[in-house]
């Protein structure tokens, strides 16, 4: 049983892509149930600290767009640029490491330094994706 949907472009270098149907369905479900336990679980916060009921809401929704943006770009991207440009993606990955550590531009959280100029990276989540492309 085929559980992939055709993708049919004309005047494209490949004839044809191919959407795991099952992939997809399990990604928008996590994401709509994501959204689902933000909204039921921050209302009454969000209408007592910001009043506004849909705060984390819309900000929960913009990074979804912002994800499934992300999902279309890496979808369309073929395997052999990440594979071609992957130590410059380990490169980045490490250099992101040593700046978190860098006094005055990580912020430390917990005994844990994980924010660079306020936005919160997980730099072994950068360094673990760039070596599963770097060991390909």
């Amino acid at each position: 049983m085929n559980m992939t949907l055709p993708l049919n472009f004309s005047g494209s270098e490949r004839s044809s892509w191919r959407i795991d149907s099952l992939l997809l369905l399990a990604v928008l479900a996590l994401m709509s149930l994501g959204l689902t336990m933000v909204a039921s679980a921050s209302f009454s916060y969000a209408e007592h600290n910001f009043n506004n009921e849909l705060y984390f809401v819309k900000r929960h929704a913009i990074y979804i767009f912002i994800a499934l943006a992300a999902m279309g770009v890496t979808f369309f991207t073929p395997p052999s640029v990440w594979s071609q440009y992957s130590r410059l993606w380990m490169l980045l990955a490490t250099l992101l490491l040593i700046i978190v550590l860098i006094p005055g531009i990580g912020r430390e959280v917990k005994y844990c330094r994980s924010n660079i100029a306020g936005f919160r990276v997980g730099e072994s989540c950068h360094c673990g994706l760039y070596g599963e492309l770097l060991c390909q």
